[in-house]
This record gives structure tokens, sequence and C-alpha cells, in this order.
């Protein structure tokens, strides 16, 4: 093999690898995305569950009040014939 034709390949080998290397590299950072993304969506359920809970702990208090409110206005109704 020539001088020339070892250059070429050895260029040729070395784009190869860059290549694989190259890609190699972009599979990890999707994978890593992509694990990321998950772990965002699964927090994301957690959270979306806990407001669900609150919020109907909130539903609960707001007709738990509104009894109490009612029950204040019959207290503090004045008496006939006053």
């Amino acid at each position: 093999m020539t001088p020339r034709l070892q250059d070429d390949a050895s260029g040729t080998a070395a784009r190869f690898i860059d290549d694989i290397c190259a890609a190699l590299q972009t599979a990890e950072l999707i994978d890593e995305r992509m694990r990321q993304t998950a772990s965002a969506a699964a927090v994301a359920r957690v959270i979306d569950v806990r407001l669900a809970r609150i919020q109907a702990s909130l539903d609960r208090v707001e007709a738990r009040l509104s009894v109490v409110e009612h029950e204040l206005a019959d207290l503090i109704k004045p008496s006939w014939p006053f």
C-alpha cells in the first residue's frame, strides 16, 4: 500500500470513528433526555394526585363552611317581635 493510500485509509477510518463516537454521544443524550422526561412525567402524576386530594379537602371544607354559615345566620336572626 502506498503512503498516500495509507493516509486516505487512516483518514477515512478516523472519520468513521469520529462519526461512531458522535452517534454514541447523541444516543446517550437522547437516553438521558428520555429518562428526565419520564421522571418529570412521574413527578407530574404524583403532583396531580396530591392536587386532587387537596381539592377534595377544600371542597369538603367549603361545604362544611356553608353549613356553619347557615347555622350562624339562624343563631343571629332577630327573634320576633324584636
